[in-house]
């Protein structure tokens, strides 16, 4: 049932957009229009017959962050493995295979080489947040609140801080709190942001707020909206956590 919950709030939140135009015969311009629309299957095909033709570290990393932004980390991990085995790994590599292995549920991995990536780059907002994640999944959410405040210090973006924040206040069951950071930032033009409105409506179903909940699931039915409202509200705790921070991801398309 947790899946299907899942899914319901991601059919109604997430929203993307992919181009099909691919360019012409200029490797360059191809890439650019690929990566401009967003392409990301077109654009591993490029990259994977770039690397058939002569191996390369730079076209690796891109076909490997092309995987990651298409969601398949199994996939970005096989071909992380090679670099993984350099006596020296850079900052990138480590902060993909962090990001990786943190989607696949394998957070002690994820922790190994998004600590490196910390190491390396010690004011790196990104890995901060990332770190932030993996310690709401170990249950250490005192740490994640300092390792999300401190990524607030280093970055401009405050909606990914402030929902990450709420992220914590709910897992901890502050409801409230939860509910007064991602209002701040739905109100102030995040309308359309599927992390906020997916916190947000877990939120107001555990607060009963069933007219705020309606307004923010229109794309149910109704049927749909009392359906994912119920079961919202009388989730458990650790059902909650795997809603909140996303199942395992198993996909693969190497």
């Amino acid at each position: 049932m947790r899946n299907y919950i899942l899914s319901l709030l991601l059919s109604l939140f997430l929203l993307g957009c992919v181009s099909n135009n691919s360019g012409g015969g200029d490797p360059n311009t191809k890439e650019k229009l690929l990566m401009s629309g967003k392409n990301y299957q077109k654009l591993i095909s490029f990259y994977k017959e770039q690397l058939v033709k002569k191996e390369d570290k730079d076209t690796r990393i891109k076909l490997i962050e092309a995987y990651v932004e298409l969601g398949d980390f199994n996939s970005a991990i096989f071909y992380l493995e090679p670099l993984l085995k350099r006596q020296e790994i850079e900052y990138k590599v480590n902060l993909l295979a962090g990001k990786s292995y943190l989607n696949i549920g394998e957070i002690d991995r994820a922790l190994e080489y998004l600590g490196k990536a910390n190491q390396q780059q010690p004011t790196s907002a990104e890995v901060l947040n990332l770190l932030g994640i993996s310690d709401c999944y170990k249950g250490n959410f005192y740490t994640a609140k300092q390792r999300f405040s401190q990524a607030r210090i280093y970055m401009d973006d405050d909606l990914t801080v402030k929902n990450n924040l709420a992220l914590v206040a709910i897992l901890q069951q502050h409801y409230f709190t939860a509910k007064d950071l991602l209002e701040s930032l739905y109100y102030t033009g995040a309308q359309n942001d599927r992390r906020v409105r997916a916190n947000l409506a877990i939120v107001y179903a555990k607060l009963g707020n069933r007219r705020a909940f309606s307004e923010l699931a229109k794309g149910l039915t109704d049927e749909q909206q009392n359906q994912v409202f119920a079961r919202l509200k009388n989730m458990e705790v650790a059902d909650v956590k795997g809603v909140v921070l996303g199942e395992k991801h198993e996909k693969s398309s190497k």
